[in-house]
């Protein structure tokens, strides 16, 4: 009980950072939407720090009056079968008071039997996922929630509790602390 790791999680949650992205404000600033018209092209994703391609997929937008959805169109069917396969997400459109129009996808996914239909502004594809879909759906969570350790933050902010724990004889409870020293003089 209280050993050194037991706040650590085995089997931790997929995080939006393993996952590749699909941004509505990139594909608008792309002029990936033109209202009333088909277009077509292609999205990459690329390595952040290195710049590298990790995935080029053509797209379809078609827009018309009554609906506008954006086709992905993939090498990989569900099943493992060869040959396209083409992803249908519907996109929706709202009126913000200040005029314009803001554009949002509306998750395709189906958890348990019930459609998701969210409006979001980003959708996800981890690791080993065939389809896109809302941060909800595929229960991620944040890198960032997943290292975050509340006593070494207690301990952060009490000083006094800082320097017991250092001194303490217990390696556990000085671990934290030594944790705690470097995240405030920017060690760790």
């Amino acid at each position: 009980m209280g050993g050194l790791g037991s706040g650590e999680r085995l089997n931790k949650k997929t995080t939006v950072e393993e996952c590749l992205k699909l941004d509505m404000a990139s594909l608008w600033r792309g002029r990936v939407i033109q209202p009333q018209s088909i277009s077509v092209g292609e999205l990459v994703w690329t390595n952040s720090t290195t710049g590298e391609r990790i995935l080029t997929l053509p797209y379809c937008l078609q827009a018309t009056t009554d609906k506008t959805v954006l086709h992905l169109i993939t090498k990989m069917r569900p099943g493992g079968s060869d040959g396209p396969f083409i992803e249908a997400i519907p996109l929706s459109s709202t009126a913000p008071h200040f005029g314009g129009v803001r554009w949002w996808f509306v998750c395709p996914l189906v958890v348990k039997g019930v459609a998701c239909h969210r409006r979001v502004r980003t959708l996800y594809l981890p690791p080993r996922a065939l389809y896109s879909g809302c941060r909800a759906c595929f229960d991620l969570t944040y890198e960032s929630a997943q290292t975050h350790d509340q006593r070494v933050y207690r301990l952060m902010k009490d000083p006094a509790a800082l320097v017991q724990a250092i001194k303490s004889e217990n390696p556990y409870e000085k671990l934290r602390g030594l944790q705690a020293y470097g995240k405030i003089f920017g060690f760790g």
